[in-house]
C-alpha cells in the first residue's frame, strides 16, 4: 500500500460539512455521535493526509514507509477483531489541528 498514491472522493466532496450536519465535532453537544472508520478515513483522504501525517498530528505511533497501526485500526470496519474506536481526545485534536473546528467551538 502506497501512501504516496492519490486517493479521489467519490460521492462524497466534502466529508468535513457531512460531519458537522452529523454532529460528529463536540460529544458536548446534544445528538454528538463518534465518526465512522469511513468517515474518519474520508477526511484524512479529503485532507490529503497520509496515515503517517495523521500520527504526527496526534501523537500515534507510526513507521516510516508502512505507515501508522494505530490510525489502520481506527479505519477498519467495525465488527472486525482488528478496530479501535478512536478516542474522543485524539478525534477533537485531529480537528483542531487540522483547522476544521477552533478549540472554543
Amino acid at each position: 500500500m502506497s501512501e504516496d498514491r492519490k486517493t479521489y472522493l467519490s460521492g462524497c466532496e466534502n466529508p468535513v460539512q457531512k460531519l458537522h450536519e452529523k454532529g460528529c465535532f463536540n460529544r458536548y453537544h446534544e445528538g454528538f455521535v463518534y465518526p465512522s472508520p469511513d468517515e474518519i478515513k474520508a477526511i484524512r483522504l479529503y485532507l490529503e493526509l497520509s496515515q503517517i501525517d495523521v500520527a504526527k498530528l496526534v501523537g500515534a505511533t507510526f513507521k516510516e514507509g508502512k505507515g501508522s497501526q494505530t490510525i489502520r485500526k481506527w479505519e477498519t470496519e467495525e465488527g472486525k477483531t482488528e478496530h479501535r474506536k478512536i478516542p474522543y481526545s485524539v478525534w477533537r485534536l485531529l480537528l483542531i489541528e487540522t483547522g476544521i473546528v477552533k478549540v472554543e467551538e
